[in-house]
Formats: C-alpha cells, sequence, structure tokens
C-alpha cells in the first residue's frame, strides 16, 4: 500500500509538475514543492485541490488531472473532507467549461459525502452551486429546490448575509418564471434581511457600502415585481428609489438595468393612454421608452456585454412595434408598416442568435413576441410556427406567464383565420388555466371581475361570428326553412346561456374558496378596492415542524407532499371550527390570524385553542405515521397578540396578507418555541391566562414561564410555553 501510493504520487508529480513550470505559475510551483516534500497524504490531497483551484481557469486540463488524484488520494485513505471539495472544484472547473451535466454529477457527488460527514455549511454551498446550475438551465422547480436547500441550512447557520443573498435569488427565479406571489414575498424578505445587516457590528465603509448597492438591486427587483402585478405607481417608486440609490454609489451596473426596467414603465403606460384612445400621447410615452432603453444600451455598450446588448436591442424592437400599431391607429399606415418591417427584422436576428445560444427562455420571449409582428402583418402561418414552438417552450420550462399568454395569442390567431369553434376553445382553455392555477396557489385575481368580463365579451364575439357563419349556412340551404333556423338559434342562446351561467358559478365559488367572504363582498362592490385595513387587536400564529430539511431529503417529494397535505388539511378544519382565518404556508411553515379581517373580542382564545388542536392532530398523524414507518414531524408554534395591517397584495396574482410588528414577534415566538411546545408573548399570556384551567380540562399540557428571553430584534422578553 504504501509502495503504491508513493509510486502513485512519483507519477503525479512528474506527469503535471512539468505542464506547470512551463506556464511560469509561482504559486502552483511552491504547492508542488510542498507536496515533494510532504509525507502526509491528508496534506498532499488537500493541496492538489488547491492547484486545480488556481488552475481552474487557465489550464482546465492540468486542473482537472490535480483533482482527480487527489480523490483517487483521498479515497484510498477514507478522507471524505478532501474528496467533496476535490468533486466541488470539479464541478465549479466543468461549470466554466459550460459542461453543465457533468458539473451537476460532481457537485450530487460532493452533496452526498458533505451529507455523510455533516458539513452543513458544505452542503448549503452544494446546494447554492446546484440551484445556480439549474437555474442556467431554465429548470425553474429544480433550481427552486436547491436554493431552498441552502437557504434553510444557511438560516439554521445563523448566517443572515447568505441567507439574505438566497432569498434574492429565490425573489429572482420566482419573478422570471411568474410566480410573482411568491417573488415579492422573498424580495420583502430581503430587504428586512439586508436591515438586518446594516445593524451588524463593525461593519466597514466597504461593507455598508456594498449593502446599499444590494438595497438598489433589491428595489430594482421590486420594481420590476410590482410592475408584472399591475401596480405601475408603487413600480416607479421602487424603481426611481433604485435609480437614486446607484447615482449616489456610482453603480452602472445596476443602473443600467434600472433604466431598462424604467423603459418598461413606459412602455406599460403608453397602453393605459392607448386604451383612452389618446394615441399621440401613446406614442410619446413608447418614444420615452426607448430613450431609457438607450440609456441602458449605451452603459451595456461601454462594458461590451453582449448578452444585456441583445435583450435591450430587443425591448426596442418591441417598442418600434407597439408603435407601428399605435401609427395604424391615427391612419399612418406608411410608418405602422415601417415599424413593423424594423421589428420583424431586429426580432428574427435576434432568434436567430438565442437559437445558437440555446437559450430557451429567451428564444421563447422573442418568439412570442414576433408572433404579434406576423399575426399584424397578416403571415398568418409564419404566425402560427413561431407561436406553437414558444408553446411548447413554455410548457416544458413551467413559465406559467407564457403559457397562459400562448393560449390567448391561439384564441386570437384561430379568431383571424376565421377557425371560431378552435378560437372559443382556446379563449376557454386559457380561462380555465388562469382559474385553475388561481385554485393551486391559494392566490387572488384583483381583477378577476373585469378580466372575467373581458374574456366573456371576447367569447360573446366568438360566438356571435360562429352564428353569422351558420346562419350563413343555412342560407345557402334554404330547404331547412325557418322552423330550423329557430331551433338552433333557441338552442344556442340555450347553450351559451347555460355556459355562462356555469362559467360565473364557478368563479364566484372559486373566490369564496380562497378569499374571507367579507373581502370577497367588498371586492364585488369595488374591484379596485385592495381591503387595506388596520386592525387594533388580532392574534397571529406561526407554525413549521422541526428538522424539516433532514426529513425533505429522506423521503421523495410526492410522499413529503401528501404528508404536508395531511397536516394541512387537518389544520385548516380546526382553523374553520374555531373561526381562524388561514393566511398562507411557505414550505412546511403555517400561519394564520385571528380577529382579521372581521374583528372579534376572543381572538387569541380561539388561537390558543386552535394551536392546542393543531398538537392533538399532529400527534395522531405521526403514530399512524410509526405504524406505517414514514417519518415523525415535530411541530413548533409561535403566538403573538397585538396591532396589525390586513389587505390584498397584487392585482393580477394576490393573495389576502397581514403585516405589521406583531407579525415579526409572533415568527419570533415561533423559532424560540420548542419541539412539540406552543410559545406565546406576554401579550398573548395576559388575555387568556384566565382560560388556561378550563382548557387544562380538555387539552395536556404544562405552562412553563420563561422569564427575560432575548429575542432577536426585540430584545429580553417573557415568553411563556406550553409543554
Amino acid at each position: 500500500m504504501k509502495f503504491y501510493f508513493f509510486f502513485l504520487f512519483g507519477f503525479l508529480v512528474i506527469h503535471t509538475s512539468s505542464n506547470l513550470i512551463a506556464q511560469s505559475h509561482p504559486e502552483v510551483d511552491s504547492m508542488y514543492t510542498l507536496i515533494r516534500k510532504s509525507k502526509d497524504s491528508v496534506r498532499v490531497s488537500e493541496l492538489l485541490n488547491e492547484i486545480g483551484w488556481v488552475l481552474k481557469k487557465s489550464d482546465p486540463k492540468q486542473a482537472k488531472a490535480a483533482l482527480l488524484q487527489s480523490i483517487a488520494i483521498a479515497n484510498r485513505h477514507a478522507y471524505s473532507k478532501e474528496a467533496g471539495d476535490a468533486y466541488n472544484y470539479l464541478g465549479v472547473l466543468e461549470s466554466i467549461r459550460d459542461s453543465l451535466d457533468a458539473a451537476s454529477t460532481y457537485w450530487e457527488s460532493s452533496l452526498q459525502i458533505r451529507k455523510s460527514i455533516q458539513d452543513r455549511k458544505g452542503e448549503a454551498k452544494i446546494y447554492n452551486n446546484l440551484g445556480i446550475l439549474y437555474k442556467n438551465q431554465n429548470d425553474f422547480p429544480q433550481a427552486i429546490f436547491a436554493y431552498r436547500q441552502a437557504e434553510a441550512i444557511y438560516a439554521e447557520l445563523d448566517n443572515p448575509v447568505k441567507v439574505g443573498n438566497l432569498s434574492y435569488n429565490i425573489a429572482k427565479l420566482y419573478e422570471q418564471f411568474g410566480h410573482y406571489t411568491q417573488a415579492i414575498e422573498y424580495i420583502y424578505k430581503y430587504l428586512n434581511n439586508l436591515e438586518v445587516q446594516a445593524t451588524l457590528p463593525d461593519l466597514s465603509v466597504d461593507e455598508l457600502q456594498g449593502i446599499k448597492s444590494n438595497e438598489a438591486n433589491a428595489y430594482d427587483l421590486l420594481g420590476t415585481i410590482k410592475y408584472s402585478l399591475g401596480r405601475l405607481t408603487e413600480s416607479k417608486q421602487a424603481f426611481y428609489k433604485a435609480r437614486n440609490l446607484c447615482q449616489a454609489l456610482g453603480d452602472q451596473y445596476t443602473l443600467a438595468s434600472v433604466y431598462n426596467n424604467i423603459g418598461n414603465l413606459f412602455s406599460a403606460n403608453s397602453w393605459n393612454y392607448s386604451r383612452d384612445s389618446l394615441f399621440k400621447r401613446a406614442i410619446a410615452y413608447q418614444d420615452s421608452a426607448i430613450v431609457f432603453y438607450k440609456k441602458s444600451l449605451d452603459i451595456r455598450s461601454s462594458e461590451k456585454e453582449e448578452a444585456l446588448i441583445n435583450e435591450l436591442q430587443f425591448n426596442i424592437a418591441t417598442c418600434e412595434r407597439d408603435k407601428g400599431l399605435l401609427y395604424k391607429q391615427i391612419g399612418r399606415q406608411d410608418l405602422f408598416r415601417q415599424k413593423l418591417l424594423f421589428a420583424e427584422s431586429e426580432m428574427t436576428r435576434l432568434k436567430a442568435v438565442w437559437e445558437a445560444w440555446d437559450d430557451q427562455f429567451l428564444l421563447m420571449q422573442v418568439e412570442s413576441a414576433l408572433f404579434e409582428v406576423y399575426h399584424l402583418q397578416g403571415k398568418h402561418q409564419q404566425a402560427m410556427e413561431v407561436l406553437d414552438h414558444s408553446y411548447q417552450l413554455a410548457l416544458s420550462s413551467e413559465s406559467e406567464w407564457y403559457i397562459q399568454r400562448s393560449l390567448e395569442d391561439f384564441s386570437k390567431h384561430y379568431k383571424a383565420i376565421g377557425a371560431y369553434e378552435k378560437a372559443l376553445q382556446y379563449s376557454e382553455d386559457y380561462n380555465i388555466y388562469r382559474f385553475s392555477k388561481i385554485s393551486e396557489k391559494q392566490v387572488q385575481d384583483i381583477e378577476m371581475q373585469s378580466a372575467l368580463y373581458l374574456d366573456q365579451k371576447n367569447i360573446r364575439e366568438i360566438e356571435k361570428k360562429q352564428e353569422a357563419l351558420k346562419l350563413s349556412n343555412l342560407q345557402l340551404r334554404i330547404s331547412y326553412g325557418i322552423i330550423g333556423v329557430v331551433v338552433l338559434g333557441l338552442m344556442v342562446f340555450v347553450f351559451v346561456a347555460i355556459r355562462f351561467k356555469m362559467l360565473n358559478n364557478k368563479i364566484q365559488g372559486l373566490l369564496l374558496n380562497i378569499l374571507p367572504p367579507s373581502v370577497v363582498d367588498r371586492i364585488k362592490k369595488d374591484p379596485k378596492d385592495d381591503c387595506a385595513t388596520q386592525f387594533d387587536a388580532a392574534t397571529i400564529l406561526f407554525s413549521d415542524f422541526a428538522g424539516f430539511t433532514e426529513i425533505s431529503a429522506q423521503i421523495p417529494p410526492d410522499q413529503l407532499l401528501d404528508q404536508l397535505n395531511t397536516f394541512f388539511t387537518a389544520f385548516d378544519e380546526i382553523m374553520t371550527e374555531e373561526g381562524v382565518e388561514r393566511i398562507k404556508t411557505i414550505g412546511d411553515a403555517y400561519m394564520c390570524v385571528a380577529g382579521v379581517p372581521d374583528p372579534i373580542t376572543d381572538h387569541a382564545s380561539r388561537m390558543l385553542r386552535a394551536a392546542l388542536k393543531m398538537r392533538q392532530a399532529v400527534n395522531r398523524i405521526n403514530a399512524q405515521n410509526q405504524q406505517e414507518g414514514a417519518p415523525v414531524f415535530n411541530i413548533r408554534i409561535g403566538i403573538n397578540t397585538g396591532p396589525v395591517s390586513g389587505g390584498i397584495v397584487g392585482i393580477r396574482k394576490y393573495a389576502y396578507d397581514v403585516w405589521g410588528d406583531s407579525v415579526n414577534v409572533a415568527s419570533r415566538m415561533e423559532s424560540m418555541s420548542t419541539i412539540g411546545g406552543i410559545t406565546m408573548s406576554s401579550a398573548t399570556y395576559q388575555l387568556i391566562q384566565q382560560d388556561l384551567e378550563v382548557l387544562k380540562k380538555h387539552y395536556s399540557f404544562e405552562l412553563i414561564p420563561r422569564s427575560k428571553v432575548r429575542v432577536k430584534g426585540k430584545g429580553e422578553m417573557d415568553l411563556f410555553t406550553l409543554q
């Protein structure tokens, strides 16, 4: 064994050092000198890893050879950490070379080693690397899973900087794929995290400036999300805040992104004026959008960022296309044709570039835009080709926004060529898809009533043309007689009436399933009402499962989802019994509030009863899990009472939510709770202490006062735990 090691080691030195010395790399030469002198095989493996890391860009072939030799030595001597490091560095090396499948394989090997030696920090790093890799492959579900695994581990390790960075990456990924409710949740989480980072002791000037730069990025992304939700005023405020921060910091890179997004905002506002038939003003807003795009383009061009330059040229081409449509509205057919030809030329060029890059997300984007150009020009075959391909890309990448848009465009296309039955079917598919996604994700659409009106108007228009076609055919077949025409008309009328009634009942039922009844009533009276209300007193509960990350790694995702569904269904039934409003679930976390949106006086008592019932339900389900050999889930519950604000977040996709310091304290109570415990603040305890004796007759618990417990962000607090 000893002879083999020295033989292998001597071969390695002779094979690699000659090449490396030829490159005159003093640092690498020094490490090889240390290798030749070392008798410690652990140190040899570590030095080979360092050589691989140093040479990963300048000499990837020699870097890979060094890392593979490190793995051979580490495996022979059972040095798990060194092997894990080598696999990680190989993953980085392959990702630099764009060999993403190989990178994924190496990182998965490193991850298994990290888990086996319980290197939590190392696990988090690998999950983060995998998140970046899957994002670059447009594999949205895998990227989100990897990022959230890394986030959970860094939170467990109490590393706010890493948690913050991951919150931003997750928010950006959710935004990119159209999951705006989750995106806005994570970007606010990131902004809160930056505030925490700014209070850390002994920060240098550069570190504070870095936090400010991150804040600019956060507001830039927040503006993008608000823009996607249709909240253009809030979007503008966020973008201008980002712009001011960038200008103060001299951050040209982020400023270029902000200018691009402000351009998007002007372009969106253009259509507000277009809807009011103010076409010249709408054109002026498109011109303003192009000005901001070109400001961004100047910065990107100076930095020679080809990918971002292409995206800006695409935005300009889109603006020119939209200006062409506006010129058509004011009778300028010459400018209409000119702008569409320019847009077609630019988008076709960019389509070829993104095909060569094999960037499916950008390709989906440009083909969706090209459909509109061909559609406006009456090039129906070309329009159908790009639309069909864009739709297939949207399905494969699970991009909900583009799937929804494609269904709408299919309806538009078939309507234009006179295929009214297909147009009607796609219009219905579009409508069903939108509302099914709302149901699955427990989110709302504040414009549902107006959107439904537009959908029904579109259906009516298609059905009118369908009727006109049927009547035309009947005229050609006059022998059928007047009675046949009347019967057919009555059948169509009954069919349409029944269809509209079913659709209306379905949507009304959906609203009541996903919004509190009082909120539904307010929206029905005023679709623009965001239901924002200040509540003087309410009780908030958070719960999660201790060790959830470890459990999720042990069982398949479908089984994990079944378990969560079992628990959350039981919790929902309890909330209904106690008159408590479930707000949302995030992974394994469950949040609810009593006293919102309908104020009640006994909100604290109801919430405590609900918490005790939740614990009973968990014990009951765990008992069944043990019999079936499934994992046991240990719940932690936190409760706080105080003032909160409630309202609807978002326009296209939104949820009823509550916020305020009392919510933050409730979350802290959950994180400070013990396994199986219900921890409450003194504010809640003061309201329920007289109920405890009665509750003890029905539920088993022990009250444990906890004096002057230090709570993050709040200082010392008196807590009370029911164990």
